[in-house]
C-alpha cells in the first residue's frame, strides 16, 4: 500500500460513477435501451448491468482507501483491459445482431472505459 494518490483517486471515482450510471440507466430502462441498440431481449442487458454494479462499487471502495493499494487499481485496469477486449471481439463478430446504433454506443463505451484504464495505468 502506498499513500493517498489524489489524481489516480479522482479517475477511479470517475470510472465508478461511469459504471455506476451506465448500470443504472440500463437497469431502470432496459427494455428502451436494448431496442434502441437492436436487442430482441433485455436479459442479457440487465446481466451486464448487475455486473457493472458490483463492479462500481469495487471502484468506488479502491478509490475512497487512505491508501492506495496498487494490486487492486492494477486488477481494476486489466478488467477495464477485458471489457474493451470484449467490446472489441463483440464489434467484430456482432453475435447479437445489434443495430448501428448499438454498435456506436459501444464502441463509444469502449473508447471511454480505454481512456480509464490508460489514466489509471498512468497516474500509478
Amino acid at each position: 500500500m502506498n499513500q493517498v494518490n489524489k489524481s489516480l483517486q479522482k479517475v477511479l471515482g470517475i470510472n465508478a460513477s461511469f459504471s455506476a450510471i451506465s448500470a443504472s440507466s440500463i437497469l431502470f430502462f432496459p427494455e428502451g435501451i436494448s431496442s434502441a441498440m437492436g436487442l430482441s431481449s433485455a436479459h442479457e442487458l440487465k446481466q451486464i448491468a448487475w455486473g457493472l454494479v458490483f463492479f462500481s462499487i469495487w471502484v468506488a471502495f479502491v478509490a475512497l482507501r487512505k491508501s492506495t493499494n496498487t494490486a487492486w487499481v492494477k486488477l481494476i485496469i486489466v478488467q477495464d483491459l477485458l471489457w474493451v477486449l470484449g467490446s472489441v471481439l463483440i464489434l467484430l463478430i456482432q453475435p447479437w445482431g445489434l443495430n448501428n446504433f448499438g454498435l456506436e454506443l459501444l464502441a463509444i463505451v469502449a473508447m471511454v472505459v480505454s481512456v480509464f484504464a490508460g489514466l489509471q495505468f498512468l497516474k500509478l
